[in-house]
């Protein structure tokens, strides 16, 4: 193989380690990158990325010829991402817009986490009565939904009107399937 070609491969996977250590995620460094279907550098193994990464190892930096590139090779709902060295860091290229939308995401979820953590106040379910509190467990309400009247199914879940389980695991209940038993 050239000397550019170990290069780039010799890139492709320390960006690979960088990325598998800082996201936890399983990133595979694409032997056919470029070929075929599949045409980025680096991926996730499950797609839960949403980046197209380009990686460029290059004695000359050419930005905008490899954005270009990124940019055409990329699929719907990935971001084109180029990833370059400079001395000893690596960085990388991608649209504003982009960044943007991912630092809104991040700052979405956190907030959703942060509601999370918050005690919920007393509820009361109007057709039952039942007082469901942030602190009581859902066996506590299920317990109280039956002591209440509640219809039961023939293994004690709480059913709908018709006596039908609400669990799908349920025997008794409407979509149930029994499993499949191989036979030998």
């Amino acid at each position: 193989m050239s000397e550019a070609f170990d290069r780039g491969r010799s890139f492709e996977n320390k960006v690979r380690k960088i990325m598998s250590s800082k996201l936890q995620l399983n990133i595979k460094r694409d032997k056919q990158s470029g070929a075929g279907i599949h045409k980025q550098d680096i991926r996730d193994q499950y797609g839960q990325l949403p980046l197209f990464i380009e990686c460029k190892d290059h004695k000359t930096t050419k930005l905008k010829e490899w954005w270009r590139e990124a940019d055409g090779k990329s699929n719907f709902g990935q971001a084109p991402v180029v990833v370059f060295p400079d001395n000893e860091e690596v960085l990388c290229v991608m649209r504003f817009e982009d960044l943007l939308n991912i630092v809104r995401e991040s700052m979405d979820w956190k907030d959703t986490a942060e509601d999370l953590r918050v005690d919920t106040p007393a509820i009361v379910d109007k057709k039952s009565g039942v007082t469901i509190t942030g602190s009581k467990s859902v066996r506590e309400i299920v317990e109280d939904k039956i002591a209440r009247g509640a219809n039961e199914c023939r293994n004690g879940h709480i059913a709908d009107q018709y006596g039908y389980c609400m669990q799908l695991d349920c025997k008794y209940s409407r979509g149930y399937r029994a499993p499949k038993v191989k036979k030998k």
